[in-house]
This record gives structure tokens, C-alpha cells and sequence, in this order.
């Protein structure tokens, strides 16, 4: 998992792993990264730290405050890390991907660190009274003047490679199969939005199990003012190229289906044939420019009864998407017109639920205990960024979080970041 970090990145992990042992905790949690990071006194992200105000006696006044001493001496050589560090450590890595850096280095480790806010680093920082976003701003500026570096050193490098990022690997035998256990499984399945091949080979390079396209996303990445306007034949070609690129099962994003219950049998077996093991379909009227509305429950019953029975025989995975939440004005009128509609959704033959716009995680738990079927909720969304996160909706045991549009931001940020510096240096 090292092999990428740089050498201050790799001192950063040892450097906690020695804090760790120094408190008497018996773990590696990103608080004691946090302080490797720091201490690692000649890394970018020890001086960009030291440039937004925060000094090593500061960060362990707070982490006293924060995470007792343990016990007892540890002596383990090396100690376990916490589910928060694999995280944080993940997310460095694709942080530097989208970068298109070479290797993994202490300010990397950081933007980690800000993608966990529910971990005891993050609360740090925020007790030194920063603002995450403000630290994250600092960091892309202070990466933004390393970008023509990085094109510069490792251009040829990025050519001359194969169009796929992803080593081979044997084809899940049975896709369908395998979506129906991550879905059903006790552990949250956690699906980045995918919008091309590329995108969706990052998704599996990172470990996630199954990529979920996503139609905002596709509209986005193919210059569309609106994803109404992304056409079912342009869906479905991106679909197939996605499938094609991964070993793992994709879940297709067919909006509402492109029309009517008479039009989803033919949208559904089109996507069936582009090879997806999962078929999204969503209640919300389509094109709607005044706010969110959603069909009759009883026409969306219709469109789900017409897409099981399109398939003739085939299986696959039908996600079915309520948008009720936001198509009304009494938050508590419309989550239980939510949870209603989720269960009928799933007694009409859905494998799962996707109740979109959820604001808070007395939704969700309300959600997850009353909707008799798997739930899917989305995070990292501008209307619920910084009410809960991933780690959250995991511990309430929500089916599937799926984040319909980490990627497709992340990507536009790093270029207007690499397009500005260009700028700068002409």
C-alpha cells in the first residue's frame, strides 16, 4: 500500500506510528498522523500546516483533549490501524491520482485527513478554531505550483501507458450475483459515481466492489448544460464502454426509464445488453424547472412491474429511486411519503431503494428502520456535506451510500488547478 508514498510521506507513517506507542494507545488512528505529518519537519505538509497557524504543542494539547493516554506502555513494533486511517490513507492515494501525481506525499495525507471529518484529527483542527475547507484551499494552492512539475516529470510516463490503470484480473463470474451479496451483505457498500472508463477504473483501483454510473456525472463530463439533456443512446454508449473497463458489476443509471412504462421495458433491455448487473430507476419527472416532482407512485409501480419483466428470464439488480423527499414543503409529510412509496417500490419487485435528498441522519435512521428492504442513501451531496458522512450512515447500516458526484467535482477541481498554474507561468 506504500510503495507510492514518498520518503516524508512514509517518515509521516512511522512518525505516528511512534506517537501512538508514546500515548500508550494501541492503535494508529489519524490523530497520531496528524502529528507524523507535523513532525516530519521538512515535508509540504508539515509547512503547510505551520502556514495555516497549527504547531506540534498546539496539535498535542488538543489530541490530550481529545483521545486520553492509555494504560500501559505498548511495545508492539508496529500497531493495527483504525478503519478512519484506511480511509484516510485511500483517500490520499486517489487524491493523488486525480492530480496526476506520481507518488504520495504528506499533503496528500492531509486532503485524507479532511475527507474524514468525523475523525479525531479533523475535530482537532476545528478545536484550533480552522475551517477544513480553509486547510483544503491552502493545500490545492500550495499543490497547484507543483502541478507543471508533475505534467513535466511524469508526462511521458502518463502517455506511455496502457489506457487502463487497473492490473488484470479474472471477471466476476456472475455479476448479478455477486451485486445481490455486497448489497445484501451486513457491510455498507459504498459506490463513487462513474462517468467514463477511466473514472470507473480509479473506483476499482481504489477497492471499491462495484461502480454505479451516474447520469449528472456523464452529462458534466460530456459538456451538457443539464442531465435531461443526456440522451439514452449516449447513456447507454458510456455505459458499455464503463462495463468493458472493469471487472466488476456496474449499476446503470436510466434515469426514469426515457419515458413512459410502455418505453422502460425497451430502456431496460438495452442496458441488460450493454451488460450492467444493476438498473437504476427514478420516480422524479424529468426536466421539471421549478423545483422537484415526482409521478404518481402508481406509474412508478407500472414502470418497475414493466422493467423486471422486460428482462424475460434474465436477472439483475433493480434500484429503485424515490426523489419524494424534496417534492414538498413539510420535510415530515414528505419523508414518510418517502418511506411509503420506498416499501411499494420494493413489494412491486425492486432489489433496493435509493431515497434521494436526505439532510440529516434522523433521516436516514428513520429511513433504514422503516423501509423493509436495502436502503441506499447519497453523501458528500451540497445539501448534506456537512450534516454527516460516509462513516456515519455506515454505523446506521444503510445498504448502500453512493456519492453521485465525488468524482466528476474532483476531476474538474485538479484541472482548474493545473490550468491555473499554467496560466500563471506563461
Amino acid at each position: 500500500m506504500f510503495e507510492r508514498f514518498t520518503e516524508d510521506a512514509r517518515t509521516a507513517m512511522a512518525l505516528a506510528n511512534q506517537e501512538a506507542q508514546r500515548y500508550h494507545h494501541e492503535y494508529i488512528g489519524t490523530e497520531h498522523v496528524l502529528l507524523g505529518v507535523i513532525l516530519a519537519s521538512q515535508s509540504v505538509g508539515a509547512d503547510i500546516l505551520h502556514n495555516v497557524g497549527v504547531d506540534t504543542r498546539s496539535l498535542r494539547q488538543e489530541l490530550e483533549k481529545v483521545v486520553k493516554s492509555g494504560p500501559k506502555t505498548v511495545t508492539t513494533e508496529k500497531l493495527p490501524q483504525t478503519l478512519h486511517i484506511k480511509m484516510v490513507v485511500e483517500y490520499a492515494i486517489s487524491e493523488a491520482r486525480a492530480l496526476h501525481h506520481p507518488n504520495v506525499g504528506t499533503e496528500h495525507l492531509l486532503l485524507g485527513i479532511l475527507r474524514v471529518p468525523d475523525g479525531h484529527a479533523a475535530a482537532m483542527l476545528t478545536d484550533l478554531g480552522l475551517h477544513l475547507e480553509a486547510i483544503r484551499n491552502a493545500i490545492v494552492k500550495r499543490m497547484a505550483g507543483k502541478a507543471c512539475e508533475a505534467i513535466e516529470q511524469t508526462g511521458e510516463d502518463l502517455i506511455a501507458q496502457p489506457p487502463s490503470i487497473v492490473p488484470e484480473a479474472e471477471p466476476v463470474t456472475d455479476p448479478v450475483e455477486r451485486l445481490r451479496q455486497l448489497i445484501q451483505a451486513p457491510e455498507t457498500l459504498v459506490t463513487p459515481d462513474a462517468y467514463d472508463p477511466i473514472s470507473a477504473q480509479v473506483i476499482v483501483e481504489a477497492g471499491f466492489e462495484a461502480v454505479q454510473c451516474s447520469g449528472y456525472s456523464m452529462a458534466c463530463s460530456l459538456g451538457l448544460a443539464d442531465e435531461r439533456d443526456l440522451s439514452l443512446p449516449q447513456n447507454l454508449a458510456t455505459t458499455e464502454r464503463i462495463v468493458k473497463a472493469v471487472q466488476v458489476p456496474v449499476i446503470a443509471d436510466a434515469e426514469d426509464g426515457y419515458g413512459n412504462p410502455v418505453q422502460v421495458p425497451i430502456t431496460v433491455r438495452q442496458f441488460l445488453e450493454a451488460g450492467v448487473a444493476g438498473i437504476s430507476l427514478e420516480d422524479q419527472v424529468m426536466g421539471c424547472k421549478n423545483g422537484v416532482k415526482v409521478i404518481a407512485q402508481d406509474e412508478m409501480i407500472e414502470k418497475l412491474q414493466a422493467a423486471r419483466a422486460a428482462a424475460e428470464g434474465r436477472d439483475f439488480v433493480l434500484n429503485a429511486r424515490t426523489d419524494a423527499l424534496k417534492a414538498g414543503t413539510d420535510r415530515q409529510v414528505q419523508l414518510q411519503e418517502a418511506i411509503k412509496r420506498a416499501n411499494a417500490y420494493l413489494e412491486a419487485g425492486a432489489d433496493m431503494v435509493f431515497v434521494a435528498y436526505v439532510e440529516s441522519l434522523d433521516e436516514a435512521s428513520a429511513l433504514v428502520k422503516e423501509i423493509q428492504g436495502p436502503v441506499g442513501i447519497g453523501a458528500r451531496m451540497p445539501y448534506n456535506m456537512h450534516k454527516f458522512s460516509v462513516r456515519q450512515l455506515i454505523e446506521l447500516k444503510v445498504a448502500r451510500v453512493h456519492l453521485p458526484t465525488i468524482n466528476i467535482v474532483s476531476a474538474i477541481r485538479a484541472m482548474r488547478a493545473a490550468m491555473q498554474e499554467i496560466q500563471e507561468d506563461c
